[in-house]
Order: C-alpha cells, then structure tokens, then sequence
C-alpha cells in the first residue's frame, strides 16, 4: 500500500504532466518536489509534506480541494487551500496581481497551523 507522499507525488506529476516552467522549461513537477525536500528538512509532518507536493495543484491543473481533502485528508487540503490564490476568472491576471498578493498575506498572518508558515517559507 503506497502511503500519503507517495500517493501525492503521483498524483501531482500526473495533473501537472507536459507543464513546464515559464522561464526555464523545466518539468514543472520539479518545483513542488523542490517545495517537498526543503518542507522535509523542517519538519517530518507528513502532511505539511505533502501539502508542499500538493500546494499548485488547485491552481495551476484541473485538480480540485475537495478531491484533494478526500485523498488526503482535511488539514492537506487546508494547507493547500492557504497557499491557493483567490481566482478573478473575469479579470486580467496582471490587474489582480496586488490584490491576491495582499489577501495571501493576510491568510498567511491570520494562520495558526505552523504548516502554513513553514509552506511559504518552503
């Protein structure tokens, strides 16, 4: 039986496959995999951990936090859901740009899972 990390790193190489980095072409799975190691140098919660594999999934891929909650569990999916910018579907992404950058401060200071923290440190 695979456990949670490994469970995590499939699932997001698979919603994140043919992705790649905006400046560096890259495989874009590297990056939460890079988020992964640095959370496993902090910490050996498993679901900080996995938060970190998981953390551009809802934003980034057709993956969703109630399929993450539920393969994952709910403290997973809130973690994710606090590194998840707010989306503006009818707005131009550079108009927004402050504006979720102000309400990810905000979820990140109100915070008192030590995970977040240690997500956006990673």
């Amino acid at each position: 039986m695979m456990n949670m990390l490994e469970e995590a790193i499939i699932y997001a190489t698979v919603l994140h496959q043919g992705k790649v980095r905006k400046f560096n072409g890259i495989p874009y799975i590297l990056h939460p995999m890079e988020v992964a190691q640095i959370l496993s140098t902090m910490t050996d919660d498993a679901e900080i951990i996995t938060a970190g594999i998981l953390h551009d999934v809802v934003e980034d891929t057709d993956g969703t936090l109630e399929e993450i909650e539920k393969r994952f569990g709910k403290r997973v999916a809130l973690l994710v859901s606090s590194e998840s910018e707010p989306k503006y579907p009818d707005e131009d992404p550079a108009a927004t740009w402050k504006r979720r950058k102000e309400e990810s401060l905000l979820v990140l200071k109100n915070s008192t899972d030590i995970g977040v923290k240690m997500l956006w440190l990673a």
